[in-house]
């Protein structure tokens, strides 16, 4: 017990985010636009940046402009895509 307390008082413990970092005042669809949309309709995904972004060589934020985040995107957006089921889904219980 003793061990476990020495190597957990030798690690940094943080807050995952601090509150300054917290995005507020995100755009959220109210419910009746919502519950229009088709279910076939696919995951739509935001990029925002943080200032760190910009502080990056011009290069590399072309790269990650034009090459990684497009890519990831569609990536998300095929892999989260929800799909019509054919018919009911039959459960074994």
């Amino acid at each position: 017990m003793q061990d476990s307390v020495r190597v957990f008082e030798n690690e940094e413990v943080r807050p995952l985010l601090c509150m300054s970092q917290v995005i507020r005042g995100v755009h959220i669809e109210p419910p009746h636009i919502v519950k229009k949309r088709s279910i076939d309709q696919p995951l739509r995904i935001s990029i925002f940046y943080d200032h760190s972004v910009y502080r990056l060589e011009e290069e590399k934020l072309d790269m990650i402009n034009n090459t990684i985040l497009p890519e990831a995107v569609r990536f998300w957006e095929e892999a989260l895509k929800v799909r019509k089921t054919g018919g009911p889904i039959r459960l074994n219980r």
